[in-house]
């Protein structure tokens, strides 16, 4: 018997977005494919941007490179939500878990 898996509509994951011409292009995209949520996948850097409506939610996962002075103050734009390495979240209740910097962690 084949097993099925749920995802909740469509999740668009983007790398390395690096700054707000990234974050806007991933914001751009998200909007002309219709998805319900994406994952940006480390070294964002401009976390507090503030985006043109509707506001697709963005889950930010942390890169190695990112500014820390704007994670230290928690100032993520609307719609942008902030995951550190070893945490969990979820979208539409399908659980993610967050793995980062393989290389540097002997813990994996």
């Amino acid at each position: 018997m084949k097993q099925q898996s749920y995802i909740p509509g469509k999740v668009l994951l983007v790398g390395d977005c690096h700054g707000y011409s990234g974050i806007l292009a991933a914001d751009r995209l998200a909007k002309e494919l219709k998805v319900d949520a994406t994952i940006l996948l480390g070294d964002v850097w401009d976390i507090n941007l503030h985006r043109p409506e509707p506001i697709i939610p963005f889950e930010a996962i942390l890169g190695n490179h990112e500014r820390w002075n704007l994670v230290s103050r928690n100032e993520a734009g609307p719609g942008i939500r902030l995951h550190l390495d070893y945490s969990r979240f979820d979208i539409d209740g399908v659980k993610f878990g967050v793995i980062g910097r393989i290389e540097d962690t002997p813990r994996v």
